[in-house]
């Protein structure tokens, strides 16, 4: 049931939401030619190591491109996910814990948006709990005086896969395996294997090495440096900003253990031998990359923000799903009432409080791209389109099924002329010399500002989007609108804008 429900949420309305910039970033990056332009023009110019991106470049050439298919793996991974925080949860306690992590990362809102999100967050999450099981089965192989080489190749493959996916997947690995140098060194076994497998994968990572470098050194990060108070609305977003509700049910958790373990009570049949050192090792896996992403943002650059934190959501979910089925076996003989009415409540905040389907959280790239090419066709010149940011890519994705309904039929000399903002616009806007522009701006809180070039023209309307805005312009001397073009939802001259969605806006 919980796998049904996970996979329900997951694979429904993929197409909701247009790609977000970093998504289409990925899809630009992921369709080049071959894997040399993948790296060398796309992950060398990001912040992330090119693991996703080669990924993905396969996913497009077996799947296509469309917004479905660029967030079906990420979707799949996402129900993987789910399945996999099963075992982590019967690993470190009992059935009845993994039954309650799987069920609550399957409503976990931070979990589901990355399941519908073309970026690495998925892959990042899945992975983080497979190479933590590995890593904790390995621990126990070294207490127990175990040989476990199957165990270290499969933690050298997952380590790999990790590093080479994301930066805090990289942390994540660095961090683990200086938890197993301490185990190592202090049963004093199996410390060989430990220098091997890091040895053969910083080896691995060599190739990688210098780029990751360049990337420090040029990197601008939009992030700020951390405060009390941002890490707090970080760690509330982490957990579906239900931060007061978790540190409550932790700590009452904990309190029942405390308390029936002084009164010699066993609180469940089913609990592992090992409780409190798997306690330990989950309040490991959530101080250690949260501390070590602190001091990068103070000493390095600000990396802080909640997706890149999904690496301790796993181990964040475990512990409220051990804590919840304490209070359970303490006051409900074992009934999983207070984890069903979590779930529930968790279900019910995600669809019907956020309306996570209904509400446009990213920016309306494909419902504004529409309706620049439905102005484009009802005029007789091609306008110029002018924007802040990349546009032309978008454009051309977004028109490609309006191209393809008007096959044989398209004139070609309506195609407009295209460009960004930047230092090319007034010499391209001076050759063109445009009557009509059409300027596509993203919405800050303070509102869009037209850039010095376009001085010499006045708007004629404007259109809002979630995020983003479309202004008609002309030349200063060119003939005023007419009727035929005031469409549905446009701004005539001089009128005011509708307030917009701020949080969406974000």
């Amino acid at each position: 049931m919980v796998l049904v429900l996970a996979a329900g949420l997951r694979l429904y309305g993929l197409r909701i939401q247009s790609l977000r910039n970093d998504e289409h970033y990925s899809r630009w990056t992921s369709a080049l030619e071959s894997l040399r332009d993948v790296i060398d023009k796309g992950a060398l110019r990001d912040v992330h190591p090119p693991g996703y991106a080669i990924l993905l470049h396969y996913f497009i050439r077996w799947l296509g491109d469309s917004e479905v298919m660029l967030r079906l793996p990420a979707s799949l991974t996402g129900i993987a996910a789910v399945y996999l925080m099963f075992h982590l949860g019967k690993l470190l306690h009992s059935e009845r814990v993994g039954v309650y992590s799987s069920a609550l990362s399957a409503v976990s809102g931070l979990a589901l948006y990355h399941s519908q999100d073309c970026r690495a967050y998925s892959f990042l999450f899945a992975g983080t709990i497979v190479h933590g099981c590995l890593t904790i089965l390995i621990a126990r192989a070294l207490s127990e005086g175990r040989r476990s080489l199957g165990l270290w190749f499969a933690y050298a493959i997952a380590g790999l896969f990790l590093a080479y996916l994301h930066y805090f997947g990289l942390l994540w690995v660095t961090l683990v395996g200086l938890y197993l140098l301490a185990q190592v060194l202090r049963k004093r076994r199996q410390i060989g294997a430990w220098f091997l497998v890091h040895g053969v994968l910083a080896l691995a990572y060599v190739p990688w090495l210098v780029a990751l470098l360049g990337q420090i050194r040029d990197g601008k990060s939009w992030m700020p440096k951390p405060t009390l108070h941002s890490m707090i609305r970080v760690a509330s977003n982490v957990l579906n900003h239900h931060l007061t509700v978790w540190l409550a049910l932790v700590i009452l958790g904990a309190g029942v253990a405390f308390w029936s373990a002084r009164r010699g009570e066993r609180l469940a049949r089913d609990g592992a031998p090992e409780t409190r050192r798997s306690l330990v090792q989950l309040c490991l896996w959530i101080f250690f990359p949260l501390a070590t992403a602190v001091v990068l943002s103070w000493t390095v650059t600000p990396v802080i923000s909640p997706r890149n934190l999904i690496i301790v959501l796993p181990a964040a979910l475990v512990l409220l799903a051990w804590s919840l089925h304490v209070i359970d076996v303490r006051f409900v003989r074992g009934y999983p009432v207070l984890g069903a009415l979590v779930v529930v409540a968790a279900l019910a905040d995600l669809l019907f409080v956020q309306r996570y389907y209904g509400v446009q959280t990213k920016r309306q790239f494909r419902q504004s791209a529409a309706y620049v090419w439905d102005v484009t066709q009802a005029m007789d010149t091609p306008p110029f389109i002018a924007t802040e940011e990349v546009w032309e890519e978008y454009v051309a994705y977004y028109w490609r099924d309006q191209r393809k309904r008007l096959k044989g039929t398209f004139d070609e000399a309506k195609y407009p002329h295209i460009s960004a903002a930047a230092s090319q616009l007034n010499e391209r806007l001076g050759k063109a010399k445009p009557e009509d522009v059409v300027f596509i701006a993203s919405l800050t809180r303070g509102g869009s500002k037209l850039p010095d070039t376009l001085s010499g023209y006045h708007e004629l309307s404007r259109k809002h989007f979630v995020g983003i805005e479309v202004r008609r312009l002309q030349r200063d001397h060119a003939r005023p609108l007419t009727e035929e073009f005031r469409r549905d939802g446009e701004l005539l001259p001089n009128e005011e804008p509708r307030p917009n969605d701020e949080r969406a806006n974000e």
